[in-house]
């Protein structure tokens, strides 16, 4: 038995969320947005309300007093003043064209107008004067008068034996209404109403059918709605009257309603639920509606309701307060906190920032020095080289000339002791004639400038090939032989040992300083790029090697 009752509650459970596909929460969010868009929903209903009047002025006969009539229950739950001013129209109506049915139907609808407001002593009497006799087509709308003034006249009390006079007369009248209605919507409504007091289970599931056969946005829905939370409710079952409760609502925040019992009764039932913030948002919208429609029962059950909910919700407000205050207080301190903190951290950033100049100068001066010590280094690595290229050409022309001395002093020994051979033998014109004889120099000559020749390639394997490609294509120079140089080469391999006179390279190699000049300028003209820069240029040939080794 309890397997079967916990599977039908689940599916109950299941049923009420989706009954729209939306649980309470999400049907709660939907109220608050539809109460947020109220302005809009009220614009909206108060055109409604403008384009009736302005189609009704301009009808005639039966059409403009159904307009009227029309007006009347728009009017109904919006704006109670507004509801008995067409009251009176539709009554002044049926004077003017003495028509008795439509002047009782007026009597009727100004009976409900005074009964919205609270005049109910003269909502009945005004009422009880047409109970004698009530014209056929005034009965559905009697009986419903009859069992609304007597339901609202019951809440209105605040005894209970009155309430319960009024509830069953209410409910006298309804059965009634119910056995004389034509109106389909309107008999489901009251059949389900009059269920719910003697088999509620047999009212929900009948008034859940009906909702479901219900077109979405039909007018009807917020009536089924609120008798749905109303049973649910008195069953204890909150959940489910909170969701038909807010569904009715939302019907009557979107049509425009202002005469509503639904929303009350939701903004009490979360109030005892502990939502606060939106029991106090829903009231607010109730005390304007109600203050608005100047409904009188509405007015009645908000001033019961307000008092608790303001109570508990400037508690609330008081709390919050005292949170905020200690949260600002607690925020001026860490403020301090931070003030005195931001404060020492510029100090230290002052202190900091100094260092860092200090820092910064240390190490511009740092790299100045370094930069100097690479200077100084590099003109030590080149010193360092050149000395080292001096070292070596001097080892290698030291060696050469030593040996060129001692070959050369054999070769005066012998030329000597061949003179001494023709003076013995008294052959003087052969000795005149071999002293007259520039043979011997000429020959020892060229064997020096093969012999320096041949050391300077020694030492400068590529001077050639580097020293040409100092000049222009024009102005190469090709040596006579492999390791032989032209004149114009050995003035410029003198230039590269260092020798740069050209009084000492005029003498050196036994031409006039004129020539010389001469030849230093004919190179000269034909160099790649400035010509003042090839000499030293030419200085640079065989450092790279020198300095790849080292």
């Amino acid at each position: 038995m309890i397997k079967y009752i916990s599977s039908f509650f689940f599916l109950f459970l299941t049923s009420i969320t989706t009954l729209y596909g939306q649980d309470l929460k999400t049907v709660l969010n939907r109220l608050d947005e539809a109460i947020d868009n109220r302005p809009e929903y009220i614009a909206n209903k108060q055109k409604k309300l403008d384009d009736l009047q302005i189609e009704t002025s301009r009808k005639t006969g039966e059409d403009q007093y159904n307009g009227y009539k029309l007006l009347f229950h728009e009017y109904r739950t919006f704006s109670a003043d507004s509801a008995l001013h067409y009251a009176h129209v539709c009554n002044e109506w049926a004077l003017a064209h003495q028509d008795f049915v439509k002047l009782q139907d007026s009597q009727i609808m100004e009976a409900v107008g005074l009964a919205v407001i609270g005049q109910y002593e003269q909502a009945n009497t005004l009422i009880s004067k047409l109970e004698n006799y009530v014209y056929p087509e005034n009965k559905e709308d009697y009986y419903s008068a009859r069992t609304d003034i007597s339901y609202w006249q019951g809440a209105f009390s605040s005894l209970k034996s009155v309430k319960e006079k009024y509830y069953i007369i209410s409910r006298t009248y309804r059965d009634s209404l119910n056995y004389i209605t034509q109106n389909k919507t309107f008999k489901e409504q009251a059949s389900v109403i009059i269920q719910g007091w003697t088999d509620p289970k047999g009212s929900i599931s009948a008034t859940r059918k009906y909702i479901r056969d219900l077109p979405e946005g039909h007018d009807s829905i917020r009536y089924f709605a609120n008798h749905l939370g109303t049973i649910y409710q008195l069953e204890g079952k909150r959940d489910s009257s909170e969701y038909f409760f807010a569904i009715s609502a939302i019907s009557d925040m979107e049509r425009g309603v202002r005469e509503h019992s639904s929303l009350i009764n939701l903004t009490m039932q979360l109030f005892e639920d502990g939502e606060i913030d939106r029991a106090y948002k829903y009231m607010t919208q109730c005390l304007n509606d109600a203050n608005e429609s100047l409904s009188a029962l509405r007015n009645l059950e908000m001033s019961k309701m307000m008092s608790p909910i303001m109570e508990a919700y400037n508690k609330k407000l008081k709390h919050q307060e005292r949170i905020l205050f200690w949260i600002s207080i607690t925020l001026a301190i860490l403020l301090i906190i931070i003030i005195l903190e931001l404060f020492r951290i510029y100090r230290i950033s002052k202190k900091l920032k100094a260092a860092q100049d200090i820092v910064l100068k240390a190490n511009e001066d740092l790299r100045i020095s370094n930069e100097k010590l690479a200077l100084s280094l590099e003109k030590e690595k080149t010193m360092r080289n050149n000395l080292l290229e001096s070292n070596r050409i001097k080892d290698t022309y030291l060696a050469n000339y030593m040996s060129d001395c001692s070959k050369f002093i054999d070769k005066l020994d012998a030329y000597r002791k061949s003179l001494h051979q023709l003076v013995m033998r008294n052959n003087i014109d052969k000795l005149f004639s071999s002293i007259r004889s520039t043979e011997f120099i000429e020959n020892e000559i060229e064997l020096f400038y093969k012999g320096f020749d041949e050391t300077f390639l020694s030492v400068f394997p590529n001077f050639v090939e580097e020293f040409n490609k100092l000049l222009t294509p024009e102005g190469q120079i090709i040596p006579p032989a492999k390791k032989r140089l032209t004149t114009e080469l050995r003035i410029f391999a003198l230039i590269r040992l260092g020798i740069t006179d050209s009084n000492d390279i005029a003498k050196f190699l036994r031409y006039s300083v004129k020539t010389i000049y001469n030849y230093r300028t004919k190179v000269r003209n034909t160099a790649l790029g400035n010509r003042n820069e090839l000499e030293d240029k030419l200085k640079e040939i065989g450092i790279e090697k020198e300095k790849k080794e080292s």
